[in-house]
């Protein structure tokens, strides 16, 4: 028995081992060259966009009750639900997938006008997309599940809110288009998430971070062996966390990263300051901040029990940083 199938929402045996297939599949898919990786994500990310609006809709214009929509203060049930929806409940973790826009910038042409345009159109569907299933799910809210309260919405059977809401409406095929897209969506990002990992690590080997094993480039020009390591990883994750368990550390250590943009730019500025920059930020130093301010909070919300994990993997990094900076001493400094 693993580690993580005693704990509750882990995986079971079988469970194991078909999410083994499926990073299998991410692997082999990137490893087959950026050509078949565009096509497979290109399908993947219509069935992501077309699903949800589909079914947001259908649910939208079956039911709707404007009486669901009632004004009851700003956060009436407290402000710790908000800030754990936030850090450990999936809304961060579903709004900051356009980073890998930025990991995989290097791959693209005109980049300065490419990665701000995908970032803000990405974003803007984001949050169009989920905005749409908020509305419909409130909206088609019964009355008997609202009997405890917006603290305790009840649903007869525990398939998830949207399911709920499309077999109490009757509406059995949205039941079964929205279980085909939740198989299908977490692929697409999976897929990414991969290719963009590799590129991070690939990245770091040529820094001097990683061994310059992993540095090396097939013939297709992806770098496999940095692939085959995280793929190593993901398996290590995939038998011994639970997937709330990952998905918070995975939020955590993601949001933990964003820290490094504001203080980069700072440093890109007043080291580099005529370097060319065909987009510049406005207004760098207010948005700086907020945005250091807004990445720390977000990784205290997500609690000590996925903090401490993420401080041992800084720690780490600590100790990598610090060999590399001890074998990139200037040569006078090094004893003969």
């Amino acid at each position: 028995m693993f580690l993580g199938s005693l704990q509750k929402g882990a995986l079971s045996l079988a469970g194991c081992c078909v999410a083994m297939v499926v990073l299998v599949c991410f692997v082999g898919i990137n490893a087959l060259g950026a050509a078949i990786f565009t096509k497979a994500n290109i399908w993947i990310t219509w069935v992501k966009l077309i699903v949800p609006v589909v079914i947001g809709s259908v649910i939208l214009f079956t039911q709707f009750e404007p009486g669901n929509f009632v004004h009851g203060g700003f956060a009436p049930f407290g402000i710790e639900g908000i800030f754990a929806a936030v850090s450990t409940g999936g809304v961060i973790f579903a709004l900051i997938r356009f980073r890998h826009a930025i990991d995989l910038a290097g791959e693209v042409r005109r980049p300065h006008i490419t990665i701000p345009l995908a970032l803000t159109i990405a974003l803007i569907i984001c949050v169009g997309i989920y905005v749409l299933l908020q509305v419909a799910f409130i909206g088609a809210l019964q009355r008997k599940q609202l009997e405890g309260g917006w603290a305790k919405i009840q649903f007869d059977d525990d398939l998830g809110p949207m399911a709920a809401i499309a077999i109490g409406l009757g509406i059995g095929s949205a039941n079964t288009l929205l279980y085909s897209g939740a198989v299908v969506a977490p692929f697409g990002g999976g897929l990414v998430s991969a290719g963009s990992m590799a590129r991070l690590t690939y990245v770091l080997s040529q820094n001097g971070f990683f061994p310059k094993y992993l540095e090396q480039l097939s013939k297709r020009g992806v770098a496999t062996r940095a692939l085959f390591m995280n793929l190593l990883f993901g398996a290590l994750i995939v038998f011994l966390v639970s997937f709330q368990e990952a998905i918070a550390i995975n939020s955590a250590a993601i949001t933990l990263s964003f820290c490094a943009g504001p203080l980069s730019v700072y440093a890109f500025r007043a080291h580099l300051p005529d370097a060319p920059r065909p987009f510049k930020l406005p207004c760098v130093g207010l948005v700086a901040r907020l945005g250091f301010i807004v990445a720390t909070l977000v990784v205290y919300w997500s609690g000590w029990d996925t903090t401490w994990r993420l401080e041992l993997v800084v720690i780490v990094g600590m100790v990598f940083f610090l060999i590399k900076k001890i074998d990139d001493r200037p040569s006078f400094l090094v004893k003969t």
